[in-house]
């Protein structure tokens, strides 16, 4: 979208992907992502700045696809095919429970999952320590492809982005 070739999107998220490594909070790194996305990489402020901190918000993709593969793991864990219904379950509480775990750290967000699995009849207290086990990496992961997936939905939200957009909303 910026016209700016690879290396250079990636150096311009450099500080943005440090910071989410080491905080595992999309919320701290949305200055940075401003920052790269509108100094670095020239994208339109104005979109840039209404983007980012919407999609850190409403764009829940890591923990939708974590909460999903957590069950679905859950199941073949235990053997237990799921119907298609089952997997729509599944996927709307895995969409649900993302929303629900916004601000949510540990086991208060792990509970979620035990939740989804009740849904479907899947036992979950076996496998809680196993999950608490591999939180702090799975966040981490979390965190990075939030924020990735945040800057590639406010990039593609400056495509339409023209001269007469820039003079309703100046600087």
């Amino acid at each position: 979208v910026s016209g700016a070739s690879p290396r250079k999107v990636l150096e311009s998220q450099r500080e943005t992907n440090i910071l989410a490594l080491t905080t595992r909070s999309s919320p701290a790194c949305m200055p940075l992502m401003i920052e790269g996305l509108v100094k670095q990489l020239g994208l339109s402020p104005t979109r840039i700045e209404l983007m980012v901190p919407l999609g850190v918000s409403l764009l829940r993709l890591a923990p939708v696809v974590y909460y999903a593969t957590a069950v679905l793991f859950i199941a073949q864990m235990y053997g237990r095919p799921l119907a298609a219904a089952e997997y729509l379950i599944v996927a709307l509480g895995a969409i649900l429970a993302s929303f629900a775990a916004t601000g949510l750290a540990g086991l208060s967000g792990i509970a979620l999952i035990g939740m989804i699995c009740s849904y479907i009849g899947l036992p979950f207290g076996a496998l809680i320590i196993l999950f608490v086990t591999i939180e702090p990496v799975t966040e981490t992961f979390g965190t990075l492809a939030n924020v990735a997936a945040v800057n590639a939905f406010a990039a593609l939200a400056c495509r339409g982005s023209n001269d007469e957009t820039e003079k309703l909303c100046p600087r």
